[in-house]
């Protein structure tokens, strides 16, 4: 036994270094954004430019978002099944993170045409399932083991770094599809993902625990003593969670707020590509670009500033701003500032959840996130309007 705990007590162990916890939500969280960013931009523009409908580009859209609306049986899930030998939650991670891979790859495999919807819909559908799965579980690991005054800091990297890695995704999934085609895009975008699943693998939660299920080492005591055995206790935990004030007063909000994305989403490709006659990489940059600079100022500046303004006060500047960027559109706006905006109010939520899951038992940290994060639509994109550069503008 001494051996054991003498194995598994050296290493990246997450529980004994703060870089070291920072860095792990920077990674996970920008390879978050590359499935994000190739089915909801790189992929619908590429489709739109080779000819298929705004109709085709929906379906593929939808079912790529669809996953989020599932994210509260992900959180019951993970808190219900786990492997502790390897810790809480990296059993599922590195297990998410891997399926993300695969799918790439397969995906580049299949090489499938602009017109095989169904083909890219299951691509998309089980891309974003990964996501959903990965998102979740370093959501529950942030919280299993960052004490409280790192949380701020830590939804600054979460909101920016998946914001830059929807920037990366986009912008060189757009540039390779147009130059190589989809199976050279699709196996470049699948390296990253790799060497981070790859990362997952060489550190520990805790000491003591397993790197993998073959390898020596042993469940944490911490996390055996608050181990959840059967379905009852998790689900009454949950639903008593669920039905307080502050918790139902944002379902609506998280509801209407995602209404309009999804048309957005499927109709700027062709009125980019076909309307205005852009490039793919013209348009996938511009989406990248106004992306890059919200994830910048979010991992910059985000978590800084609620460490000295508090929760409270982040969330009504967040949701105060994005307001007034989004409100403005319907006036006059360029596409970056409507982005911006939306940007504004998807990191304010980022704020919101954290908050909400410190009031909340560590045994239900998984499913309480993933309640937070169930609705239909993920990222908050759109604007009504288009100045293209050299071709006028565009309106709807």
């Amino acid at each position: 036994m001494a051996t054991v705990a003498a194995t598994g007590s050296s290493g990246l162990i997450l529980s004994r270094s703060k870089p070291l916890r920072l860095f792990t939500l920077l990674l996970f969280y920008f390879t978050q954004g590359f499935p994000i960013g190739l089915f909801y931009y790189a992929l619908p523009a590429w489709m739109s430019a080779n000819g298929s409908s705004t109709a085709e580009i929906a379906s593929v859209v939808a079912a790529s978002a669809l996953p989020w609306s599932f994210k509260l049986i992900n959180g019951f899930l993970i808190d219900r099944y786990t492997f502790l030998p390897m810790g809480r939650r990296r059993s599922w991670i590195i297990g998410a993170q891997a399926l993300i891979v695969a799918v790439f790859l397969i995906g580049a495999i299949i090489s499938p045409a602009s017109a095989d919807v169904f083909l890219l819909s299951a691509l998309g559908f089980c891309a974003n399932t990964a996501v959903t799965f990965q998102d979740v579980g370093i959501d529950s690991l942030a919280v299993d083991i960052m004490p409280d005054n790192e949380r701020a800091k830590a939804a600054g990297i979460m909101f920016g770094a998946q914001l830059l890695g929807v920037s990366a995704a986009t912008a060189l999934g757009g540039y390779m599809f147009q130059n190589w085609g989809i199976t050279v895009g699709l196996i470049g975008l699948s390296m990253l993902p790799l060497l981070v699943m790859v990362y997952g693998i060489c550190i520990r939660e805790r000491s003591g625990e397993r790197l993998l299920p073959w390898t020596s080492g042993t469940s944490h005591p911490l996390n055996a003593k608050i181990k959840i055995d059967a379905w009852w206790p998790l689900l009454r935990g949950s639903f008593r969670a669920l039905y307080v004030p502050l918790t139902l007063a944002a379902v609506p909000i998280l509801l209407l707020r995602s209404v309009p994305y999804g048309a957005f989403e499927a109709f700027h490709p062709e009125l980019f590509t076909q309307t205005a006659e852009w490039q793919i990489s013209e348009y996938t940059n511009l989406i990248s670009t106004s992306t890059m600079i919200s994830g910048l100022l979010g991992l910059i500046f985000g978590g800084w500033l609620i460490d000295r303004i508090g929760s409270r006060k982040g969330l009504i500047i967040g949701a105060g701003g994005g307001r007034n960027h989004v409100g403005r559109d319907g006036v006059r706006s360029t596409v970056m500032d409507a982005r911006l905006g939306l940007d504004l109010l998807h990191g304010h939520r980022r704020h919101l959840r954290l908050a909400l899951h410190h009031c909340n038992h560590p045994d239900l940290h998984a499913d309480v996130f993933a309640r937070s994060r169930s609705d239909p639509v993920h990222d908050l994109h759109g604007c009504r309007q288009f100045r293209a550069p050299d071709r006028g503008m565009a309106c709807f």
